[in-house]
């Protein structure tokens, strides 16, 4: 790919690639932040609406059951986990899930 004054090619991202738009979840942003802040009540409450905006997402699963397994709660923990393990279908993604189902 060249890059000069004539002639710019440029990569659009994909739209359609599901990692960049699961991140670019503004209710999913704010759920972590408000995980990282230590609001673990807000931040579920935030996970909650990104999942009405996206029910297939794995990966707003994962991070529900990551925010109940730090809140103690392993039995909401674990369903959120098993959940999440139904909506993926990346090896990695599924490794990393059933190893926090063990």
């Amino acid at each position: 790919m060249t890059r000069n004054a004539r002639h710019l090619d440029w990569q659009i991202p994909d739209v359609g690639d599901q990692a960049i738009y699961e991140k670019a979840t503004t209710p999913s942003l704010l759920a972590e932040l408000k995980a990282k802040a230590g609001d673990s009540t807000g931040a579920l409450a935030d996970f909650e609406e990104a999942v009405k905006a996206q029910p297939g997402s794995a990966l707003i699963y994962e991070q529900i059951g990551d925010l109940e397994k730090a809140r103690g709660n392993i039995a909401q923990a674990r369903k959120a986990y098993e959940t999440a393990l139904r909506h993926t279908q990346d090896r990695a993604t599924t490794k990393r899930l059933r190893g926090k189902l063990r």
